[in-house]
């Protein structure tokens, strides 16, 4: 996991480099510590305490007793979260890693659980459902951003 995981040092100037490119290649995933600064994700964080987006996470089970809660959203909107989704670091390294392609954004999902609860969620492959809307190869990618270390 070491040779595929990066710090950026250069705040919101954060420049993808070759380094990472090969490391992605070779490893089948990038990890980039730091890649928004503590006062962003503060403001991130904050998206997910308003009483809209309570109103929309749900429970989902976990195959045992507790299950974790979970939100899901098409499209990003406009504030803190949305502006994550479509910023410069995210968007300008998933085109680089994926070659250059135009992208698309399937879906955003917020995953909670308790701490120390146990329980697991189940990853999956949804290229059977990005074909249904259109994308014929499989050039995908996911990005994920925990919110507590």
């Amino acid at each position: 996991m070491e040779a595929a995981t990066f710090t950026n040092t250069s705040g919101t100037g954060f420049n993808f480099t070759n380094e990472m490119l090969e490391a992605f290649q070779e490893q089948g995933f990038l990890l980039v510590r730091d890649l928004f600064s503590n006062q962003e994700m503060d403001l991130l964080e904050e998206c997910f305490t308003t009483q809209e987006f309570r109103e929309n996470v749900f429970t989902r089970s976990d195959g045992g007793e507790r299950g974790f809660q979970m939100a899901l959203w098409w499209e990003p909107g406009d504030d803190t979260v949305g502006l994550v989704t479509r910023s410069r670091r995210v968007v300008e390294t998933m085109r680089n890693l994926l070659g250059g392609k135009e992208l698309y954004h399937l879906s955003s999902k917020l995953i909670m659980k308790e701490p120390e609860s146990g329980g697991a969620f189940a990853w999956h492959q949804d290229y059977g459902y990005f074909y249904e809307n259109g994308l014929l190869f499989p050039d995908c990618g996911s990005v994920s951003i925990p919110l507590d270390p």
